[in-house]
């Protein structure tokens, strides 16, 4: 992808090319949303665009929206709930979009060095941020990283996270402590470090 910021263009480099922006998407529509609702004078709000949600202000009483984070390993419930205002919670992982082939989950999202699915031990990651843009891309890329070099990105981004492995560990970033309340006792609740 060749980028001239003084020109404001983007191509590509060979022919054939394309660039597929769904990794983004959701972030960037419920981000455009709030600003459409804060335009016409909403002052509280919530919206979930299939598992990327955002919020604005609080709840009408004043409390903080509570927000759940979804098991990997049984997506008919959640792990814990963040209690959010004015911010974006978004999980990326790859237990929703899989196949099965002899025996072996594949999932969509793609090791770019490899080729193939990325397997670092997490099952989601969960990033909490002022942008659902950025909450969204930073999701993907948490997740490919891994947490331990995920956690340098977060800190660049002003962005806190929620890391749930396989063996059923919940690693919070520090702005998340008091954020999330653990629901399931079969999960550990750890900090991310």
């Amino acid at each position: 992808i060749i980028c001239d910021e003084k020109k404001g263009t983007v191509k590509l480099d060979q022919k054939g090319m394309k660039i597929d922006l769904g990794g983004i998407a959701k972030g960037y529509t419920s981000g455009r949303v709030m600003e459409i609702m804060k335009k016409y004078g909403v002052k509280n709000a919530v919206i979930s665009l299939g598992g990327n949600v955002q919020t604005l202000n609080s709840k009408p009483d004043g409390s903080a929206w509570q927000i759940a984070v979804e098991d990997p390993q049984d997506k008919s419930s959640y792990i814990g709930v963040l209690s959010l205002r004015n911010q974006a919670a978004i999980t990326s992982g790859g237990y929703e979009r899989y196949f099965e082939k002899n025996g072996k989950k594949y999932h969509h999202i793609i090791d770019p060095k490899t080729g193939y699915p990325v397997w670092n031990g997490l099952d989601s990651v969960t990033v909490v941020c002022d942008s659902g843009l950025l909450a969204d891309g930073l999701s993907t890329a948490c997740f490919v990283l891994g947490m331990d070099d995920a956690l340098e990105l977060l800190e660049k981004y002003n962005a806190e996270a929620v890391f749930v492995d396989e063996d059923k560990n919940v690693y919070l970033t520090s702005g998340m402590k008091d954020r999330f309340e653990l629901m399931k006792n079969t999960y550990t609740v750890k900090e991310a470090e």
